[in-house]
């Protein structure tokens, strides 16, 4: 009878010990899921956050360049205010402006070259004429820089190309509109169609009209293309990646400081002076 009896209390023990140790078993496995289930919650959090972090570096630093690009435009009228609003269509986007004179972060930046180059043999009416001529070509450089660096920013999304606007001498400015000035015979070629034919009607001398002619041209050309690219990408045609390849405002002021020196004028890359 006493046999029996601790042979029931073992058993009983041991079905005890086993149903603890199942207990135990299934509290480790719950609370491992719930670790596991946090771990990885908690690293998609902060890779959440990393990632807005470089983000939002990466945005305020497209728009820096794009700020900075606009200092110093001048509109037809002359030298204003500039600054860039980045929307969605609906214009919730910021804006922001460099200044009551666009000078915020100074205007001019010399090349370090010697600009002094050719002694002009053109009279001083002749003089003032290809001098607005080359600052008309570098307005269209600056035109491009903005248009390049909205390209850039857009990163090849149309929609961000389209709706990223700058508010330039008190008129809000997109790419398209940009497209618009520089398409041929579009607003600024016809600016500097205007001009050079004064030039020709003062009968300045035929080398002089041949070589600001064909610079003229060049210029007109290369804000064509910059044009064409532009409004393929506002229609889905291209990509605004295309901009950026085919846009060159470096290669614009190049041509209008070399315009500037057939008058013996003094460039610093981005304005000619007498």
């Amino acid at each position: 009878m006493r046999q029996a009896r601790k042979t029931e209390q073992g058993q009983a023990g041991g079905n005890a010990l086993a149903e603890y140790t199942l207990v135990g078993v299934l509290i480790c496995l719950a609370s491992l899921g719930a670790l596991l289930s946090f771990s990885g919650a908690f690293s998609a959090k902060l890779s959440d956050i990393k990632n807005d972090m470089i983000s939002k570096a990466d945005k305020a630093n497209q728009e820096y360049m794009i700020q900075a690009i606009q200092v110093g435009l001048e509109t037809p009228a002359g030298s204003g205010s500039a600054g860039w609003n980045t929307g969605n269509g609906n214009d919730s986007g910021t804006t922001a402006t460099t200044g009551a004179n666009g000078n915020t972060w100074g205007q001019e930046i010399s090349n370090g070259t010697d600009a002094s180059a050719k002694e002009s043999t053109l009279t001083p009416e002749q003089e003032k004429i290809v001098t607005a001529i080359a600052n008309n070509a570098h307005e269209v450089a600056k035109l491009q820089k903005m248009l390049r660096q909205i390209a850039k920013f857009s990163r090849g999304n149309r929609e961000t190309f389209r709706s990223t606007t700058f508010v330039y001498n008190g008129t809000v400015l997109n790419a398209g509109r940009i497209a618009s000035w520089l398409k041929e015979n579009g607003y600024m070629s016809a600016r500097l169609q205007t001009l050079l034919n004064k030039l020709v009607a003062t009968g300045a001398k035929n080398e002089v009209l041949s070589e600001v002619s064909n610079l003229t041209q060049q210029i007109a050309s290369d804000a064509a293309s910059s044009s064409d690219a532009a409004q393929q990408a506002l229609t889905n045609a291209g990509s605004p990646t295309t901009v950026v390849a085919t846009t060159a405002p470096d290669k614009t002021d190049a041509n209008a400081a070399a315009i500037c020196e057939t008058a013996g004028g003094i460039d610093t890359g981005t304005h000619c002076g007498s």
